[in-house]
C-alpha cells in the first residue's frame, strides 16, 4: 500500500511558510546593513565557521542517511573543534573590549 501524501499544492504552501523567516531576515539585513567590521580576522574565526558548517552537514546526513548513534558519534568529534574554536574567537572578541 502506497503512503499517503498530501497534494503538491500544500507540500508548496508549507515549504513557502517555512522559508519565510529567512526570506524576511534578509531583507531586513539588506535594509539596515550588513556590519562585518567587529568580525575577527584569523584561523580561529575559520575554524570556528568551518566547524558549524560541519555541524550543519552532519545535521543534513542524518536526516538523509545516519542513524542517530552514527551521528552523535561524529557530533561529538565535530563539537570538539567547534568548542575550542568559538571559545578562542569569543575570547578575542572580549579582549578588544
Amino acid at each position: 500500500e502506497d503512503e499517503k501524501r498530501p497534494h503538491n499544492v500544500v507540500s508548496l504552501v508549507f515549504s513557502a511558510l517555512t522559508a519565510l523567516p529567512l526570506l524576511v531576515l534578509l531583507i531586513l539585513w539588506l535594509k539596515i546593513g550588513f556590519n562585518l567590521s567587529g568580525l575577527p580576522l584569523g584561523l580561529s574565526p575559520l575554524g570556528f565557521h568551518i566547524s558549524h558548517a560541519a555541524v550543519f552537514a552532519l545535521m543534513f546526513f542524518y536526516w538523509k542517511c545516519l542513524n542517530m548513534f552514527q551521528t552523535m558519534r561524529y557530533l561529538a568529534l565535530v563539537c570538539i573543534p567547534l568548542f575550542l574554536f568559538g571559545h578562542r574567537v569569543l575570547a578575542t572578541l572580549a579582549a578588544r573590549r
